[in-house]
């Protein structure tokens, strides 16, 4: 018996690069939730989830995400990182990103 092959969708990004100089790691999806840490722009981190809601901001909308970086887990606003494909994604937009400083 041959097994046809599935194809399989990601419904969020696995990886993404910090994109703001200094970014607040939050121990829940809120602003005003307690910092757990700082990540700095080009710094690559695993996503491991999304938040649930919206945040409408200079009229675009965005989302939290957790991440779980090897200095600080937790949740950044979705403004303040660029989505990756891949860790190979990016590691090539961090470098991009932090190129010109």
């Amino acid at each position: 018996m041959v097994l046809e092959a599935t194809r399989v969708v990601v419904l969020r990004p696995e990886w993404a690069v910090i994109a703001d100089p200094y970014v607040r790691v939050h121990e829940s999806p809120d602003r005003f939730s307690p910092i757990r840490g700082h990540l700095r722009a080009g710094d690559v981190t695993e996503v491991t989830g999304l938040g649930t809601g919206l945040t409408i901001v200079d009229g675009r909308a965005y989302r939290w995400y957790r991440i779980d970086h090897p200095v600080v887990a937790g949740w950044v606003f979705g403004r303040e990182l660029l989505p990756a494909r891949s860790r190979n994604h990016a590691i090539n937009l961090a470098y991009d990103l932090t190129e010109n400083e």
